[in-house]
Order: C-alpha cells, then structure tokens, then sequence
C-alpha cells in the first residue's frame, strides 16, 4: 500500500491553486491539458459550428390562406394571430377576433383546416395552405 508524502500531497494542493498538474509521475511541470486534448477540443467546437449552420432555421411566422378570407399570419414566437392572442400548440391554432361580434376560430394543424364560430353557429372547416409573405404597398 502506498503512503500519501508531503510532496504528494503539495503536488496535489499545486494543482487545485495553480491548475498545472505533473505530466508524468517524476517532474512537477506540464500543463493540465495537453495538446493533443487542446487541438480535439477545438476541432469538435469547430464541427459543431458548423453542423449548426447548415441546420435549416424553423420559421417564426407563417402566412396561411384559409377559403375565401384573406392571408391569415400566425407569429410562431409572439404566439399571435394577425396581433391577436392565441393558443398555438403542435396539432391546432386557436383565437378569437373582437369586432361588431366574437368570433372564434380554430385551424387544425393536423387536418389543414379552419373552422370559424359565432353566435353558437360552427360553419364548416376550410382548407387551409400556407403561401409567401404577402406583398406590402409600402
């Protein structure tokens, strides 16, 4: 059994205060990390790096185009509705709109339809296709 010596003990403590360790049993010289550990560490880095750059980016707002109605933008982000509130998860968007009266709308994200209801009437779901950015006038 090997017996633990002041000078094992102060190699120990130098470590710890100054971050060098021995490189080998015999000197007390050598830094904690050698470079063959240095240059893998950067090279990994570096790959990540660029693993995550050809990632394709996920949209934060989407247009979609619902029957008839106009161009219909869901802000993914501010989790909003043409700026109204809504409760956006996986498999459906839902919202309402305050006007002369309260609508409620509803897109199946599954499905690829809307369904629209006011005044307790539910009209039939609408397909729905997601288009490009709208053009502005301004």
């Amino acid at each position: 059994m090997q017996t633990i010596g002041a000078t094992s003990l102060s190699r120990w403590f130098k470590i710890r205060q100054v971050g060098y360790c021995p490189a080998d049993a015999d000197t007390k010289e050598g830094p904690l990390m050698k470079p063959r550990i240095k240059i893998g560490i950067i090279a990994c880095g570096v790959l990540a790096t660029a693993l995550a750059a050809t990632l394709p980016a996920r949209a934060e707002t989407i247009f979609l185009k619902c029957g008839t109605f106009n161009v219909t933008t869901v802000d993914l982000t501010k989790k909003t509705v043409n700026n109204n509130p809504a409760s956006i998860t996986l498999t459906s968007i839902d919202w309402e709109t305050h006007g002369e009266f309260v609508v409620h709308l509803h897109i199946d994200r599954v499905a690829g339809t809307e369904t629209i209801e006011h005044h307790g009437q539910r009209f039939a779901p609408e397909p729905c296709n997601t288009v490009k950015k709208p053009a502005t006038k301004f």
